[in-house]
């Protein structure tokens, strides 16, 4: 009874083995520096649709045909490439690290352009504000001279 359950669990881990297969490297194989600037775009993307699905809905564009359009892939191959690079622990680590300082510099240009323009507008107000005073003082100063005129007259008479 023993030797038959030994067998058994023999078997069973023969036959419970599986063989993994890795991903082939790709034709063609896109280099770290595309694929950083590829899902930099993909990251930028998701973001935007999670933002706002309607607004890109609007422009009845998706992300792939964006990708193929901008860096002249497939989808097909866009996918290998990321299998491949996903099995590569080291510049996949690499990769998403990039892609992480560029996600920070595009933040930070679009900070420092809503700065700019939150500068600009505030001084529009204040340029409106300060017309919009001067006109005031200049209607508070004309009433003074007539109120000042008209008693002028009145203590003439």
């Amino acid at each position: 009874m023993k030797n038959i359950i030994h067998l058994l669990i023999l078997l069973l881990a023969f036959t419970s083995c599986q063989e993994v297969e890795f991903a082939k490297k790709p034709k063609p194989l896109l280099d770290e520096d595309t694929m950083v600037e590829i899902i930099t775009d993909m990251v930028i993307y998701d973001a935007a649709f999670s933002v706002n699905e309607f607004q890109l809905r609007k422009f009845d564009k998706d992300l792939n045909q964006f990708l193929i359009y901008k860096y002249e892939i497939d989808s097909i191959v866009l996918a290998k490439n990321i299998a491949f690079y996903n099995e590569q622990y080291d510049q996949n680590l690499n990769i998403y690290k990039r892609v992480g300082e560029n996600i920070d510099q595009k933040r930070d240009y679009f900070d420092s352009i809503r700065k700019v323009n939150d500068s600009i507008q505030r001084a529009k107000n204040e340029r409106k504000r300060d017309a919009t005073d001067k006109s005031e003082a200049k209607l508070n100063l004309l009433k003074n001279e007539n109120n000042f005129f008209k008693n002028q007259q009145d203590a003439d008479k």
